[in-house]
Parts: structure tokens; sequence; C-alpha cells
């Protein structure tokens, strides 16, 4: 009888700490979006006697750690090649984060812009699905059209908040698309509009990779020398190498800056490189001004600005640029500063995500951004 007594507060105490944990993980579910919620089980008495009962005869099983499904980090091109689309990233959008689930063929896309916290969505899929991660009680829920595509809009009100959700199919495409966001007062705000900027339907559905890319409309190219004709004067270009790669990269730029320590430096950076006998592009860097030009030290791309800093390496397969390490630092209308991000050692997993307070994430911010300006500003040779 004592030992079942013990086995009985046993469960009890696990059911206390499982809600605990459930309350914790609530506050950052990894498959949410910034206004996504949750419902979390209860198991009810009957249950955890059942459980008392079955440990008497039973040993205890190993604990066991349930992977993150969601990629972090990710870069455009890893995007592209799980749902064979990009994202458009709105003008002056800030904190831009990649993500993906390839067991859904799901990508998303997370940003800031005018204060608002943004989250978009793709599937390649034919079918019309809720792929929000939004659970709401819809107040409103009608047919939208976007740019010709089928599609539903809906709001939720609630005393603390207001949600709009936008879902959309391109049938020629093959894609399912997702909008949402959630604040305290969206009156006068079209999801629809910005929607519309960000998406190029199916017939117009090339998505360019660099200026040089929308200027010939095409993708894949011969040889790095090819794209060089490509280039007007005072664009430029540099040759790198970057561990995890067999050979050279080439980046190119729209226009350069000379730093006034003997470089041809740039802010953004469009790179590719040479695979199967094709060239194509591996991603993009985007530094936010002139001090903080784009660096590379042969094993990282390093750019940044005064609240952002960035770092790219090549992906296990050595065939894109993925994010290793990514800081964001936010400040609200009071003034508090709060820091998000993640760091990686490897190219296969995040390892840690960055402390969020002002103290601690302001020390690790200012230290990668102080390690990042010892780095060699990488170089280019400007087109005459």
């Amino acid at each position: 009888m004592k030992k079942k007594t013990e086995a009985v507060l046993a469960a009890i105490l696990a059911l206390c700490m499982a809600f605990m944990l459930a309350a914790c993980g609530n506050k950052g579910n990894e498959g949410s979006t910034p206004a996504e919620s949750t419902q979390a089980g209860q198991e009810s008495a009957t249950e955890a006697q059942e459980k008392a009962d079955a440990s008497e005869a039973t040993e205890e099983a190993p604990s066991v750690n349930v992977a993150n499904p969601w990629q972090d980090g990710v870069s455009e091109q890893d995007v592209y090649v799980l749902v064979n689309a990009y994202f458009i990233v709105p003008d002056g959008a800030e904190g831009v984060l990649y993500r993906v689930l390839p067991s859904e063929n799901l990508a998303e896309m997370d940003y800031k812009l005018d204060g608002m916290d943004f989250t978009a969505r793709m599937k390649s899929t034919d079918t019309f699905e809720d792929i929000s991660g939004m659970n709401y009680k819809w107040d409103v829920d009608e047919e939208q059209s976007v740019c010709g595509s089928e599609g539903r809009l809906r709001r939720a009100v609630t005393d603390e908040e207001t949600a709009d959700s936008l879902l959309w199919l391109d049938k020629p495409m093959h894609v399912m698309f997702s909008l949402s966001t959630a604040g305290k007062d969206l009156d006068g705000f079209d999801i629809v509009a910005l929607a519309e900027s960000t998406y190029q339907p199916a017939d117009d559905s090339f998505m360019p990779g660099s200026f040089v890319e929308e200027k010939v409309e095409k993708s894949i190219f011969d040889s790095y020398d090819e794209i060089l004709t490509y280039l007007d004067k005072g664009n430029a270009y540099a040759y790198f190498e970057l561990e995890g790669y067999d050979g050279k990269l080439l980046a190119v730029t729209e226009e350069t800056y000379d730093d006034l320590e003997g470089h041809q430096a740039a802010i953004e950076a469009t790179f590719y490189g040479m695979f199967n006998g094709n060239v194509r592009f591996i991603g993009n860097a985007f530094s936010s001004g002139t001090a903080y030009p784009i660096r590379c030290d042969g094993a990282v791309i390093y750019a940044g600005g005064n609240h952002e800093y960035q770092s790219e390496f090549m992906n296990e397969d050595g065939t894109a640029l993925i994010v290793k390490d990514y800081m964001y630092e936010s400040i609200d209308e009071d003034g508090s500063v709060s820091y998000s991000g993640f760091r990686r050692q490897t190219n296969t997993s995040v390892d840690e995500t960055v402390p969020a307070d002002a103290e601690e994430g302001g020390k690790l911010f200012t230290s990668l951004v102080e390690e990042m300006t010892g780095k060699p500003v990488m170089d280019f040779t400007v087109v005459k």
C-alpha cells in the first residue's frame, strides 16, 4: 500500500511538473506564429491513478528529448529548394528571419514592419488549407481574392488584441500562402494590400536573386564570366573562397564605396557558385550602412548594422549559404531594449538562442559587432 501511495504521489508530482513545463513551453512554442495561440491538455485523476498502478509493475522508461522539427536560420535558397518559390521582403522590413519545416514542405518568414510583427508562410501543395498556425475564433471569415488567386480573409477581435490572417492558393505555382499579424489596434490596416505588394503570381513567377538576374531574366548561367558580361559600369565583383566549398565563389554588387582603408567595399552583395557545370545563386548579404561593409574571413561572411548582426557560412552540403549567427536589437516605445536571435557552431543545427535581456544581450551584441569589425573587408573590382 505504501508503495502504491508513493507511486500516486509521484504521478501527481509529475503532473504538476508537466503543467509547469507546458506553461513555460507555450511562451516560446517552436511551431507558432507571433500571434498563434495554443491549448494545453489536461490529464484526469483516473489517468494519474492508472499511471501509478502501472509504475508498480514496470521500470521507469528513459526520457526522450523531442527534436524541434523546424530548421531555423536557413537562407532564401533553402526556402526556394523546399517550396520552389521565394519570399518577397517588403520595403522597410527589419529583423527578417527564415525557417523551414521540411516534413510539411512549409517555409516561414518572420519580420517587423512599422512596429508590427508579421509571419508569412508558403507551402508546396495543390490544396487550399490553413497554414497560418493561428488558432482563433474568427469574427470575420470571408472570400478574398489576392492578385486573382483564391483566398480567405479572417479577423478576430478580443479584449487584448486584434488578429488578421490572409490565406491564398496559387494553383499554377502549386503554392499555398499565408500572411498574419496581431496587435492591439489594427483599425485602418490593410493586410491584403501588404500581401499583394509582396507576392508575384505564377504568371509572372520569375524571382530574381540579384540585379543581374533581374536584368537578363535568367537565374542559371554557364560560367562566372557570363555573369561578368552582364555587369554595367560601376557594378563590381569579387572572387573569394569559403570553407565548405571546393573552389572559387563569385560576389557581385551594384555599387561600392571607398572605405578609406584601401578597399572598394559594399553593403549589399549576391553570391554565386558552380554546381554540375552551371552557376547559380547561393545567397545574399546585406548591411545597413557604410560603417558595416560586408566582410569575409574565408570561413564566414559578416554583415550588420546599428541594431542587427548576421553571419553566414556554407550549409552541410556545400550548396548554399545559411545563417550562422543572427542577433536583432529591439527598442520599444518606452525605450526598453531586448534581443532576439540564435547562434550555431556547426552548419547542422542551432546550438543556442541569444539572451533577450538588455544587459547580457547587449554584451553579446557588442562583442559580436566588435569581432566582425576585425574581419577582412571584402574587396571588389569595379567595372570601368
